[in-house]
């Protein structure tokens, strides 16, 4: 059966690699650069570092990009998205981020670009909501959670992703893959922007599964595949690996072709509430989900006064997410004054440190232990992080 991680290139003596975990021997000349040209330059010198002592070999060209970005910190991807591809890809997946239950108040939009069965390249593009929904405090407070600055979200408008950052160029130019409603989203993100440049293919996942009588539900169709992803994956791969798995058991993906565009516009209709039964099943895609976990996240997280008062000996403690910190020296801290590092979640867990994309599971269990097995669970973020280490540090110097 199909699965990303079975089909990902192999390679030798594996490491932890930092932000995409890009092949040292990829033929993927735009991925391994745009590795490079992103990545922090002392965080690519010990990544490539560790590569070379586990006795990965790297491409000299390769080589000679990482030396250039090491010793002066630049670096300029030589190659472009998505010219170098030919902008031909055979699914794009993608799913929106939303900061409340108002459709307009999608403020990230992350894509999967497939070719072969295999991911060539995947981003995500930040892009600012109406002024409406930006004011709002529930907004707000969501974006404090996953401590993204709203002032950020302004740089762009979605707009400007289409047409600057070539967005327009491969989606009217190959087949969206999509579960459900993302496609009606984002036809209400291009009206509101004014936008109508658009022609657009696409497929819903749940409707092949529903007509071909396989189960609806994401983690039953995963299961039924025997797929290695799961829940915490993005749905922008989801839909794509399910693409290829309907492929293969021989459904004509052709007849469940769709389209979308400025004068053939999606027939208006309420994206319908999802049901108790029907919320585990949706990932960042689906608002009710995300916000009950921002309320479970607003519940539980760590006051001023409790954070200005917590002593890390013999406390449990988890992390979730990429915080400012780099892991091993996050875990080194804590052991360091007395803490633990826990390796899963349980009800022997005080702490848990979240940073960006951390995993919901855990705050869902955060939740459950809380209420089902009086824990005391609390959360930090990364600023709260950041402040314990300034203050156990000011309590060594005193």
């Amino acid at each position: 059966m199909f699965s990303w991680f079975k089909k990902k290139e192999k390679i030798e003596n594996p490491i932890e690699i930092s932000v995409t975990g890009i092949n040292p021997q990829t033929e993927n000349e735009f991925l391994f650069y745009n590795f490079v040209e992103m990545t922090f330059a002392p965080h690519l010198q010990k990544w490539h570092e560790k590569a070379k002592s586990n006795g990965i070999k790297f491409k000299p060209q390769y080589e000679k990009a990482i030396k250039q970005k090491t010793e002066t910190s630049k670096f300029k991807n030589p190659h472009s998205f998505p010219k170098y591809f030919n902008n031909k890809f055979d699914y794009i997946g993608f799913q929106f981020l939303s900061g409340t239950e108002d459709i307009l108040s999608a403020f990230q939009i992350g894509t999967h670009f497939i070719i072969n069965d295999k991911i060539v390249y995947s981003t995500k593009y930040d892009f600012r909501v109406p002024k409406y929904i930006s004011n709002q405090k529930e907004f707000q407070e969501n974006l404090d959670i996953l401590e993204i600055d709203n002032e950020f979200l302004n740089d762009f408008s979605f707009e400007d992703v289409w047409d600057s950052l070539d967005l327009k160029i491969s989606f009217n130019n190959n087949l969206l893959v999509c579960w459900n409603n993302e496609i009606e989203i984002l036809e209400k993100i291009l009206i509101e922007n004014k936008i109508d440049d658009y022609n657009i293919k696409y497929i819903k996942i749940r409707e092949i599964a529903k007509d071909n009588n396989l189960p609806d539900l994401i983690d039953s169709l995963l299961e039924h595949f025997e797929s290695e992803l799961t829940l915490k994956n993005d749905l922008s791969i989801i839909c794509p690996t399910l693409a290829l798995e309907f492929e293969d058991i021989g459904i004509i993906l052709s007849k469940y072709i769709h389209s979308l565009n400025s004068n053939k516009k999606i027939a208006s209709k309420p994206i319908q509430n999802k049901t108790k039964k029907d919320k585990p099943y949706l990932t960042l895609t689906s608002i009710e989900v995300k916000n009950e976990n921002f309320d479970i996240i607003k519940k539980y997280s760590i006051s001023k006064t409790q954070l200005k008062q917590l002593d890390i000996n013999k406390k449990g403690f988890i992390f979730t997410g990429d915080i400012t910190t780099e892991r091993d020296t996050a875990k080194g801290f804590i052991e360091q004054n007395g803490g633990i590092i826990k390796s899963g979640m349980s009800s022997k867990l005080d702490y848990i440190v979240i940073g960006a994309d951390f995993g919901w599971s855990k705050i869902q269990k955060v939740k459950e232990f809380n209420e089902n097995k009086n824990c005391k669970i609390r959360i930090l973020t990364n600023s709260d992080f950041e402040y314990l280490k300034k203050k156990y540090v000011t309590q060594h110097r005193i």
